[in-house]
């Protein structure tokens, strides 16, 4: 079963397209809050057709550098310091 791990939008992302959240969360000049990535992944994790229907949820993008990307780069460089 396919899923993807989400966060809420705030409200004010939602009229701005989400440019805080593309600017790594952080607030712009209209207020913005960044999206909450916090609770168990279980509750995060809706299917892609949720995700497409529901306009409240975002792409976690911060999990998933973190989570998968960062990691598969450190097994590839190794201890650079």
């Amino acid at each position: 079963m396919p899923y993807v791990i989400c966060v809420e939008r705030q409200p004010q992302q939602q009229q701005d397209g989400g440019a805080a959240a593309a600017e790594g969360g952080a607030a712009g000049e209209g207020g913005a809050k960044a999206p909450s990535s916090s609770g168990p992944l279980a509750e995060r994790a809706r299917h892609p057709e949720e995700l497409r229907e529901n306009p409240n949820l975002a792409v976690d993008v911060e999990y998933y550098l973190t989570q998968q990307v960062r990691r598969r780069l450190l097994v590839l460089t190794g201890d650079v310091s």
